[in-house]
């Protein structure tokens, strides 16, 4: 047999193994599976604005209070967390941030590290909407293990943010998880969240559980109450003032 006859027989031998004629999952496959989940692209893109009510509590300085979010398109998220004692406030609206810490200091951001968690968290909560909206900034990852099932593994990255990580349950299209890694100096700080307990709201499910990493320790865990899908949040929901009122 020439060298050419027995290349050509070993090309056939391989394509006849199984799996070797399996095509590489791409992103867009990932993303119409997540959809499905969600009750379809039209039901996903419908979706201007959620709020959510609910309950959380800080393992990192034990404290336990209510929580509520709204998050809109074009990049607006507000956050309010009362635990008695303290209460904490973000706000995004575009570019800038907003952030009341627990110790009563407020700051208007439009960089580092605080405000890209900011970003961070509202490119979480406007999943999966984002991905229908922004597919052609999407990246497919791969897949591995999370806990006891197959996740397929998405990458967004957006201008004025860092790379999210997105974890999708391979065999029901749900996100299960989102990761984002922070560089502080030379240290690097992973932030990741796991979502649990999904139900239907109206045509589409949400998470009614998330939990919060910091670094693989527990953080916080949240407990949703009530989801109001396009709702119509105050006039002064995403307002950020002017200026700086940090003491």
């Amino acid at each position: 047999m020439t060298t050419g006859k027995c290349f050509s027989a070993i090309m056939v031998l391989l394509l006849m193994l199984p799996g070797t004629a399996r095509t590489e999952t791409s992103a867009k496959e990932v993303i119409e599976q997540v959809m499905h989940a969600y009750g379809g692209a039209e039901t996903v893109g419908k979706i201007r604005t959620v709020c959510a009510k609910g309950k959380i509590v800080a393992y990192a300085f034990n404290a336990a209070g209510t929580y509520s979010y709204c998050v809109a398109k074009d990049r607006k998220l507000r956050v309010d967390i009362d635990y008695g004692s303290f209460v904490e406030r973000r706000v995004l609206n575009g570019q800038r941030a907003f952030v009341r810490q627990g110790d009563g200091s407020t700051q208007i951001l439009t960089g580092g590290m605080n405000y890209l968690s900011v970003v961070y968290q509202y490119e979480q909560l406007s999943l999966p909407g984002a991905l229908l909206n922004h597919a052609d900034r999407i990246r497919y990852d791969g897949h591995e293990r999370h806990g006891d099932r197959q996740v397929e593994v998405l990458s967004m990255d957006f201008d004025g943010s860092l790379p999210i990580k997105i974890y999708v349950d391979a065999a029901s299209g749900r996100i299960v998880k989102t990761s984002c890694a922070f560089r502080m100096g030379k240290t690097q700080m992973v932030l990741s969240s796991d979502f649990y307990d999904f139900k239907a709201v109206g045509k589409t499910i949400f998470p009614f559980r998330f939990v919060n990493y910091a670094g693989g320790e527990k953080i916080a865990e949240t407990s949703i109450l009530e989801y109001e899908p396009n709702s119509s949040p105050a006039k002064d929901t995403f307002l950020i003032p002017e200026t700086d009122s940090t003491p």
